[in-house]
């Protein structure tokens, strides 16, 4: 898959990509702090790898996304409906190698 996030930045870098409330970023933003997350993650996971994500809708939780997109990563997305047993069965079921989440859930 094309980066599209690389290419928006070299296309139009100061254009807003994401606005959630009173928070906007631009492409360039949005490149930058996907690039500090992929490179917090690159030491923790490897392309291929099923790493489960449970977090809310937000801002945080999207960059996550990307920056697990960039580094390979098979991303398992979690319900934070479900009860600790259904969720426990889904990480065993899927053969999850590391559960990220949002420490407010």
């Amino acid at each position: 898959m094309e980066n599209w996030l690389k290419k928006r930045v070299l296309l139009s870098p100061n254009k807003i990509a994401i606005q959630a409330g009173n928070t906007k970023l631009t492409f360039k933003e949005v490149s930058d702090r996907v690039a500090v997350l992929t490179a917090r993650l690159a030491n923790k996971s490897r392309k291929g790898m099923r790493v489960a994500l449970l977090t809310n809708n937000t801002i945080d939780g999207y960059l996550m996304i990307l920056s697990l997109q960039q580094l390979g990563c098979e991303i398992v997305f979690l319900n934070k409906r479900l009860s600790h047993e259904e969720l426990q069965y889904q990480l065993e079921d899927a053969a999850v190698s590391l559960l990220i989440y949002d420490e407010s859930l």
